[in-house]
């Protein structure tokens, strides 16, 4: 993982551990996240920004679309199929 998406994953991770507290508080209900629910986060984010770099990858890197030809395809409907699951994690949470 480089530096930039790196980067991305924090700042993205704290945006959205405020965003849940920040519903959480809105609606009453309790603020603290158990760390089940905590990892869980994290890791939907972190599915969310690595689906994001392949998509970006597999759109602009010509090695990768000659190696994979039209499977290509297959690779990026799987990242938008971890992003969704990975959105609806989070959603769970709020």
């Amino acid at each position: 993982m480089n530096s930039v998406v790196l980067v991305a994953w924090l700042c993205l991770t704290l945006i959205v551990v405020l965003v849940v507290l920040l519903v959480r508080y809105r609606t009453q209900k309790p603020l603290n996240l158990e760390l089940s629910q905590f990892v869980s986060l994290i890791l939907a984010v972190l599915g969310v920004v690595s689906s994001c770099n392949l998509i970006y990858k597999a759109f602009t890197l010509q090695q990768l679309k000659d190696l994979l030809g039209p499977d290509i395809v297959t690779l990026i409907i799987g990242g938008i199929a971890v992003i969704w699951v990975s959105a609806k994690e989070v959603w769970k949470l709020l």
